[in-house]
């Protein structure tokens, strides 16, 4: 992976079914930079290898440059609340409460509208067992009284 990694510090996502890196969907999926620079960071934790956290920190700087000041994230809601139905009637829920454990649940959500959502986001961060979490909605202009 880290042998790969482009010049701009793309860490490429996309490969051909002999190895060779598809260099043009890489890139239109570059935000996918992101798990991989924080795959990086988690091997770089275990095995404590200077070249994974090096890659990490290009893979972010690539982010930085590249993903970030352009807008070219991924908007998660589309995958997680709007196909999944995340929404009860009760509304702000999770994809752990919603679901429960389940074997295909590998990353859990947040979806509360309050002002102060370092509470839920704390909480999430302290199930176990540990998942990733991605907050997957709150408030959008014109709700809730936002400006």
């Amino acid at each position: 992976m880290m042998a790969r990694q482009r010049g701009d510090s793309l860490l490429p996502t996309r490969f051909a079914e002999a190895g060779s890196v598809q260099e043009d969907l890489s890139r239109t999926v570059k935000a996918e930079v992101g798990p991989v620079a924080l795959f990086l960071l988690e091997l770089y934790d275990q095995d404590r290898n200077p070249e994974y956290l090096e890659a990490a920190r290009k893979g972010l700087s690539f982010l930085e440059k590249e993903v970030i000041p352009n807008r070219q994230w991924y908007d998660y809601e589309t995958f997680w609340s709007d196909v999944l139905e995340l929404q009860p009637a009760t509304g702000q829920t999770s994809a752990l409460d919603t679901f429960g454990e389940q074997p295909w649940l590998a990353v859990d959500t947040v979806y509360r509208y309050q002002t102060d959502l370092w509470r839920p986001l704390l909480a999430a961060y302290g199930r176990r067992p540990t998942r990733p979490f991605v907050l997957i909605k709150t408030v959008y202009e014109g709700e809730h009284d936002s400006k």
